[in-house]
């Protein structure tokens, strides 16, 4: 099974979608939502092939997208790198 890595700025990214998500719709979604992030890369461990090409991003950058929000990350070997978590609606090229 492929070991997930989450890149400093994608755990920032969770901490910010955590303290966001717990401001405006309290406790019980925030964990809900950082749940269901976790749960996502779980399946993603599983099954790499449901990531697709992030067209206009760096070369075998791939995508997911989980609730309102998309998982940037590289698959290389028994690894995945988790490279950013961004809304949906930022231009990610910008944030990469």
């Amino acid at each position: 099974m492929r070991q997930i890595r989450l890149r400093p700025r994608a755990r920032q990214d969770l901490e910010q979608i955590w303290s966001y998500s717990l401001e405006n719709f309290g406790e019980q979604r925030a964990t809900d939502y950082v749940e269901a992030i976790r749960a996502t890369l779980a399946l993603l461990q599983k099954n790499p092939g449901l990531a697709r090409n992030a067209e206009g991003g760096r070369p075998g950058l791939m995508k997911y997208r989980v609730g309102s929000h998309v998982l940037y990350l590289h698959i290389a070997g028994q690894s995945i790198d988790v490279v950013r978590i961004l809304h949906g609606r930022m231009d990610f090229p910008q944030h990469l």
